[in-house]
This record gives C-alpha cells, sequence and structure tokens, in this order.
C-alpha cells in the first residue's frame, strides 16, 4: 500500500522465495509511473522482507526499511488494516456470489480492485485511483463478482458451431480491458472482452459445492426428528387422523349431495329475552 494515496497492490506467490524479485521490480515500476523515488519501506521482520539480499538493493537506491516491532502490528497500521479491509470484503464476495473457497484468490484481487475505487476518508473521500493516477477511473466495466455472463467464441470453428458459452464473472483482466471469466461446462478460465453480463442471476447460488463448508458446521444429528418411525421400541403412537371441523356456512343437500345450500346471512335473527 502507497502511503500517500492509499493505493493497493496485491501478488500471488507459491512460496516466500519469489517475494524478494518482487519487491525489487515493483519498486522499479511504482518510480516510472509516478516520476518519484521510493524513500522509505515499512514491513514486519519476515525473512521475506529483511534479508541481504534486499539491504543490498535498498542501500543502492537510498531507500530506508523501517520494521514494526515483535507482535506489534500496530506499529504498521497501514498495511495490517489494509490486509483486513481486503480479507472482509473477499469473504463477502465469496458469500454473495456463491462461490467456493477455491477462488479466494480471485476475490482477493476483486476485493483490492474494487477498493482502489472507493472513496476513502483518509485522503479526504478521494479514490485512491484518482491519488496514484491523476485521473478519475471509469466505473462503466464493474459488475457484480459471480453473476451469469455469456462471452463470444473466438475465433469461431466454423460457421455452424457455437458462437457464445456461458459463465460466471469472477474477476478484471490485469493490464488489459477485459474480465476474468470462469467458463461453466468446462471449468477453465480465461480472459475476454467480448461479453455480455447478466448482474442479477449468480449461477454458483443454484450449485452445491463442497468447497463452499466451512469449519462452523453443524451435524446433521441436531436435525432429529422427534418420533422416529422406524424405531419400533417407542412407546409414542403415531397420533390418529382427525375429521376436518365442518364449515357452518355451508349445509349438504341430502338427497342430492352434489347441491350446496349456502345461508343467507341477510335473513333477519329473531331475538329472546332472557
Amino acid at each position: 500500500m502507497d502511503g500517500y494515496s492509499h493505493f493497493v497492490w496485491i501478488f500471488f506467490l507459491t512460496n516466500k522465495s519469489q517475494c524478494i524479485s518482487l519487491i525489487k521490480e515493483l519498486i522499479l515500476k511504482l518510480e516510472q509511473q509516478s516520476n518519484c523515488l521510493v524513500s522509505n519501506i515499512v514491513s514486519d521482520n519476515g525473512t521475506e522482507f529483511k534479508n541481504n539480499e534486499l539491504s543490498t538493493f535498498y542501500q543502492q537506491k537510498g531507500i530506508s526499511h523501517l520494521t514494526s516491532a515483535p507482535y506489534t502490528p500496530e506499529q504498521n497500521p497501514f498495511a495490517e488494516r489494509g490486509n483486513r479491509t481486503t480479507v472482509n470484503k473477499s469473504r463477502c464476495l465469496l458469500k454473495d456470489s456463491g462461490l467456493g473457497m477455491s477462488y479466494w484468490a480471485e476475490a482477493a484481487n476483486t476485493a483490492v480492485y474494487l477498493e482502489n475505487l472507493t472513496p476513502n476518508k483518509a485522503i479526504d473521500f478521494q479514490t485512491p485511483y484518482f491519488k496514484w493516477f491523476n485521473q478519475h477511473p471509469s466505473l462503466k466495466n464493474l459488475h457484480p463478482f459471480g453473476c451469469k455472463f455469456t462471452s463470444l467464441i473466438l475465433p469461431s470453428p466454423s460457421k455452424f458451431s457455437q458462437k457464445g458459452e456461458l459463465g460466471i464473472f469472477i474477476g478484471y483482466g490485469e493490464g488489459h480491458q477485459a474480465y476474468s471469466i470462469l467458463n461453466l461446462e468446462t471449468g477453465n478460465v480465461k480472459i475476454s472482452h467480448h461479453v455480455k453480463f447478466n448482474d442479477n442471476i449468480f449461477p454458483a447460488l443454484s450449485y452445491p459445492d463442497s468447497n463452499k463448508t466451512d469449519s462452523f458446521t453443524i451435524s446433521d444429528n441436531l436435525y432429529l426428528p422427534a418420533i422416529n418411525p422406524n424405531d419400533k421400541t417407542s412407546n409414542i403412537s403415531k397420533p390418529t387422523e382427525i375429521d376436518p371441523i365442518p364449515n357452518i356456512y355451508t349445509i349438504a343437500n341430502e338427497e342430492n349431495e352434489n347441491q350446496i345450500q349456502t345461508i343467507d346471512h341477510n335473513l333477519p335473527i329473531e331475538s329472546t329475552a332472557f
């Protein structure tokens, strides 16, 4: 997170050893975009951030590396608060879309994308995107995470082949104006720009997925009926059927059961004095 604009970048690594080269590339990229030099970096004491290779790189660039004290996350509030915000938003995106935990990376990437487009109180209710790029973002390409879409198949195999395919929107393509989409039939993920969205339909909500469950599961034993009809040792008998209460507003004709006589509510009622 940039301390001035509050703009957030997110990356997904398979192991911590990739962090060193990523930090170097990110610093060079940000300096090119902003025409400014990075002066300070704040992190925790993790070995992926604090090592000899990065220390040498910081010295060559004239960058001061500040680290928080052990078990003192409040000394790095920007990163800690930013991580919690991203996790909370990602959880909501997965819950509302019906997608399972296997798509947590796509949800986190979308959460950061939306956060950079959202006005922030800490920067006078401007968007981080505006503070970083000095221009207002376009909101025309925003769609609900997990909504249904129809994508054009390009190139078309033949004139009579299928022209479109159904899928689920799972994020925004990085580096180009396109969308990350999940094919419902094949399960493959691809980037496409030729799509038509239906923002009110979420296909994943209709399909059960074992990945949607979390640690807060309830045992099926809690849903056992009070009376087990298959239990032969139970002394509780099944209640007998009770005839329905006859309708007081209809009288069956004994001579012809197919005819129904109704009571006329307008007839006068004789009163009796006691």
